[in-house]
């Protein structure tokens, strides 16, 4: 199993947010995503700008489930943590 380290702030902002490109850096690495509201889906889409690897989310009730460069990830949002100074980082493993 592959861990991949990443912060999403995203999920904290999604559900009120429209399909607007935002960004944010964490670890020398800068996010640029998409947040849309389909019902009471929240759908996430973007890439890693260093590494140019998509991802993308539905957010579901407590479930988040995705790609990132198409690799399944899969996980509640209790694990999502701010990426703000002082703040841990959320471990998501990937199948």
């Amino acid at each position: 199993m592959t861990k991949t380290l990443i912060a999403f702030s995203v999920l904290a902002a999604a559900v009120a947010q429209p399909a607007l490109a935002e960004t944010f850096t964490r670890d020398g690495s800068t996010y640029t995503y998409t947040v849309e509201k389909q019902g009471k889906v929240t759908l996430i889409s973007g890439r890693i700008e260093d590494t140019k690897q998509p991802f993308r989310f539905r957010v579901s009730g407590t479930r988040v489930n995705g790609s990132i460069d198409g690799r399944w990830v899969s996980f509640s949002t209790r694990d999502v943590v701010s990426s703000k100074p002082g703040a841990q980082a959320a471990v998501i493993a990937a199948r």
